[in-house]
């Protein structure tokens, strides 16, 4: 069982927070390049994997930019289920 006080600890700080219920799967972003991963069966609320936005950019990404890879991203791992 996740720790509410944990959960709210990994996610202070973050500019923008999706949930994909298929993935069991909340994306984080900090804001700069990486995109942070938590399960939501971990219970230390640790990322359990990571991605990279905007990759060959020189500006930082955009909120809508990180929502489109997100949503890429889950794209491409229900299409490989």
């Amino acid at each position: 069982m996740i720790d509410l006080f944990d959960f709210f600890d990994s996610i202070d700080g973050a500019r923008y927070c999706h949930y994909s219920d298929e993935l069991g799967v909340l994306f984080v972003w900090y804001g700069g390049r990486t995109v942070s991963l938590f399960h939501r069966y971990n219970p230390i609320m640790e990322p359990i994997n990571s991605f990279t936005v905007g990759e060959g950019k020189e500006d930082n990404p955009t909120r809508e930019e990180v929502h489109d890879e997100i949503i890429n991203f889950i794209n491409a791992k229900e299409a490989q289920e």
